[in-house]
């Protein structure tokens, strides 16, 4: 294990697989705790959670819908109450559909770091 990332926190939204997970693991593996998140594979993500403890680092597994802003703010909260503050943010997980339109949507949280 390399100490780049000692005791960092990272969240890595889509981390259930692919290239979220890999990049998951490379933080571990740098020595990050790591916020796992999914959208529908728990098995996935529990993988994920499985992967990065063996490498000696903590990690979490939230459930997140990132098109969702109220959801977006307690994936934050959750990891600040959890973990720590994050230092690194990875947005990896797809959002999108066939048809209709994606719209983003800004609204004042009061929250921050």
């Amino acid at each position: 294990m390399n100490d780049r990332l000692k005791d960092r926190i990272a969240i890595v939204t889509g981390s259930d697989s692919g290239i979220g997970q890999a990049i998951a693991e490379a933080f571990a593996a740098e020595g990050a705790d790591v916020v796992v998140t999914y959208l529908d594979d728990r098995q996935g993500a529990d993988e994920t959670r499985g992967r990065i403890e063996t490498a000696g680092r903590r990690a979490e597994v939230i459930r997140v819908d990132q098109r969702e802003p109220l959801e977006v703010d307690r994936l934050f909260r959750e990891t600040r109450n959890t973990l720590g503050i994050p230092y690194i943010l990875v947005n990896n997980a797809a959002v999108g559909g066939v048809g209709g339109q994606w719209s983003t949507r800004r609204r004042k949280t009061g929250t921050g770091f």
